[in-house]
């Protein structure tokens, strides 16, 4: 549907039809009226703010907005004086197309049309804190996209990014928008003083077609727009007032082809001086604007003064800013850079930030247009190498207009540029060539390509230098190749896994201008890890010592990059440790474990690389005990060979087991009771018979035995010797009384 019904424009002609005041009383009752309408269709809107300015934003796009706390038109924020609020609101746009076969246009004014505006089709509206966009369409011909943004270049100002597209499916010859608006300056609303100042925009030079001092007009681009003072019509007009007027303009931007867009500006504002006010207009470089100051402040623009202009309207700045290029003259060799830095000032000489600046390149060295942005300080450099000895000119413009060239009535600067030597070398072309490789092992390879146009030139006109990124000291590389491509290679070894960034540099040695960088990537993998078991074959229950040694590869390593982890074999796992050491090893991995029962265990050693390298060590051992509160069981050295069966304890002890030093004495039941802890190489002794006493069952399932080559008695007492120790996997039916046997079979050999 269509926006709210059109109003006939007569109601509201001044100068001969109604009085001013009798215009306000209706415009605030429409405004009254259509804020209750806006309040039930629950118009969106949005009050933004950067700070300085705020702009109440409809939905349609239009000023003059209430979102529950404030009710805003252009608020300057230093103050909180509005520029629009008081009295009508009287503040709105409308756009529409001249055409032969009939005009059409839609518009939108809160004194005029309500919030809902006339014949718009609202497509979106979207808003933040700071931003707000109105996007509507126009009987599905013309869409109209209205983007309210902060100024960049001056805290002063909000822009208002207006697009007009042809969405239909034919031409349309002459697109026209309006834009007008009642200043109310507080603190002296009804009572302001006025400017207009349409610089060099007006047809045919540029689009404006139409200004003049009626604000309270209907924005309908079509309508009958006489001004309040005939003498602001069509004219420059300053410090106009005291009076109650505003300001209009119409513009035609011409035919839009099917899908094409017309881009250009808005600008509202204020400032705390007129001097204020003049340097954001220069600062945005505003092609036309107009000025409302309250009664007393004409001269100084005190304690407010507003802004209202337009750029990309077919004129050029009327506060023009200044713009610098430095250096103004510079001469260097062919095939060096050259950087030129472009400085952008307002009226009062602050830098203008966020301005785009275009720099052009003719003469011996002509360059493509580029764009760039102005900084925190007003300036944008841009850099370029030449290659053709001679003159080059560099132009600077402030693209006001956002061609993406330096246009006529932008403001503009130019600088000098004298290239001097010979261009009879082709400049090469290099081209980098990732390498993979493995930390501590030496690389040597292809680094980098380049080309020459010079199909006749030889390897020895060149020369390479090579920067292999880990901080090691850069090497001279290898050229390879003819016909004007070559191919550089190096050699290199780096000591840490990782990615490397490879820097190449060729020059031509017979004109050290002509140079080219190549840049590569370097992949460096961990170097692999090599382990072997360490584990000991037989062990008590309490585990301390080697689990694995393993190699590195690489030979800068050292221990700190490596990390162990021993399973058990039981369901628990602990960090070993790492021994002390540098290059390819070996190292050990240690640890400590206490198991709770005997047997054999699968001890798995992890060890990892801090470069992702790993090796794994998977070992045996059996672990064993002694008989149960001290001493140990003894057997003859003759039986004692892994796998043979024997009798560890029992009343013909000393018939069933073999000494090579003799029989045992009869007396000897075979359980040693000193030491409490037997080894190898020591002596044990024992009470006879079952006297010691022996330990009361069950035995360990693998229990640690002495091995004896001769047991003697001597009085009261029997000792013998420990030649060995060995692992028997014991049976069932010991018990500490001679008559029950102790037996079992040797499985392993502990010492």
């Amino acid at each position: 549907m269509h926006g709210s019904a059109k109003v006939n424009r007569s109601s509201f002609k001044t100068r001969g039809f109604l009085s001013r005041s009798l215009l306000l009383m209706i415009s605030a009752a429409i405004s009254i009226a259509f804020l209750g309408i806006a309040a039930g269709q629950a118009f969106a809107g949005a009050v933004v703010s950067n700070g300085t300015v705020a702009l109440g934003v409809n939905d349609n796009g239009q000023l003059n907005f209430f979102d529950g706390s404030r009710f805003v038109g252009v608020t300057y924020e230093p103050t909180g004086y509005d520029g629009t609020r008081a009295g009508c609101q009287c503040e709105g746009w409308g756009a529409g197309v001249a055409d032969p076969g009939g005009n059409f246009s839609g518009y939108a004014d809160n004194a005029v049309t309500g919030p809902g505006g006339v014949n718009l089709d609202l497509i979106s509206f979207t808003s933040t804190a700071s931003t707000a966009t109105s996007v509507v369409s126009i009987d599905d011909k013309l869409k109209v996209t209205q983007e309210f943004a902060a100024s960049p270049s001056t805290p002063n100002l909000y822009e208002i990014k207006v697009t007009l597209e042809n969405i239909g499916t034919a031409a349309l010859p002459d697109v026209r928008y309006t834009r007008l608006m009642d200043w109310d300056i507080e603190p002296t609303a009804f009572d302001e003083f006025v400017t207009i100042q349409r610089g060099t925009t007006p047809a045919p030079a540029g689009n404006l077609i139409r200004s003049n001092d009626n604000g309270f007009d209907s924005p309908d681009p079509f309508g009958d727009h006489s001004p309040l003072d005939p003498a602001s019509e069509n004219a420059d007009y300053t410090d106009k007032g005291p009076d109650d007027h505003g300001a209009l303009f119409d513009f035609s931007f011409g035919a839009l082809a099917v899908g094409e867009k017309k881009e250009f500006s808005i600008f509202y504002g204020a400032a705390g001086t007129e001097a204020a006010a003049n340097a954001a207009i220069s600062a945005a470089a505003l092609e036309l604007y107009s000025l409302g100051q309250p009664n007393g402040g004409q001269t100084t623009g005190e304690p407010s003064t507003f802004i209202w202009g337009f750029k990309a309207v077919g004129g050029s700045p009327v506060i023009p800013p200044t713009l610098a290029l430095t250096p103004k003259t510079a001469s260097n060799p062919v095939n060096t850079s050259h950087t030129v830095t472009a400085e952008l000032k307002d009226s009062a000489g602050n830098p203008v930030p966020g301005a785009s600046i275009v720099f052009e390149v003719s003469g011996a060295n002509p360059q493509a247009a580029v764009t760039k942005t102005t900084g925190a300080d007003g300036k944008a450099t841009d850099t370029y190498t030449g290659t053709t000895a001679g003159d080059d000119t560099i132009k600077a413009c402030l693209d006001n207009n956002g061609s993406g060239a330096c246009d006529p009535d932008e403001v503009t600067d130019t600088a000098s540029k004298t290239w001097t030597g010979t261009t009879s070398d082709p400049p090469i072309t290099a081209h980098g060539t990732t390498v993979s490789s493995t930390e501590g092992a030496s690389f040597s390879g292809k680094v980098a390509t380049f080309d020459d146009p010079d199909t006749s030139a030889t390897t020895s006109e060149y020369s390479a230098t090579i920067d292999w990124g880990d901080g090691s000291s850069t090497s001279a590389g290898t050229i390879s190749g003819s016909g004007g491509s070559f191919t550089v290679n190096g050699t290199h070894t780096y000591t840490e896994e990782g990615p490397y960034n490879i820097t190449v540099v060729i020059t031509d040695v017979d004109n050290t201008s002509n140079t080219d960088t190549a840049h590569s990537t370097a992949t460096v993998a961990d170097a692999p890890l090599t382990s072997q078991c360490a584990t000991k074959a037989t062990s008590v229950k309490a585990y301390v010592g080697t689990t694995a040694s393993f190699t590195d590869a690489n030979p800068f390593g050292e221990s700190a990059d490596f990390s162990a982890t021993i399973n058990w074999g039981d369901s628990s796992s602990s960090s070993g440790t790492v021994s002390p050491g540098t290059g390819i090893g070996p190292y050990t991995v240690s640890g400590s474990h206490t198991y709770s029962s005997t047997g054999p265990f699968t001890i798995t050693t992890t060890i990892n690389d801090v470069g992702g390298s790993q090796t794994v060590a998977t070992c045996q051992t059996l672990v064993f005990a002694f008989a149960p509160g001290g001493g140990a069981f003894v057997i003859g050295d003759r039986n004692s060979a892994t796998g043979t069966r024997v009798t560890f304890w029992g009343a013909q002890w000393w018939k069933l087991n073999s000494l090579s030093g003799g029989v045992a004495p009869a007396a000897f039941k075979g359980y040693a009771k000193k030491p409490t802890t037997p080894a190898c190489g020591t002596g044990w002794s024992t009470d006879p018979g079952n006297s010691a006493p022996p330990p009361n069952g069950p035995l360990p399932a693998y229990m640690g035995v002495i091995v004896s080559s001769k047991t003697t008695k001597s009085g009261s007492q029997i000792s013998g010797n420990t030649v060995h120790i060995v692992v028997v996997k014991t049976d069932a039916g010991y018990q500490p009384d001679p008559g029950h046997a102790g037996t079992g079979k040797v499985v392993a050999q502990v010492c």
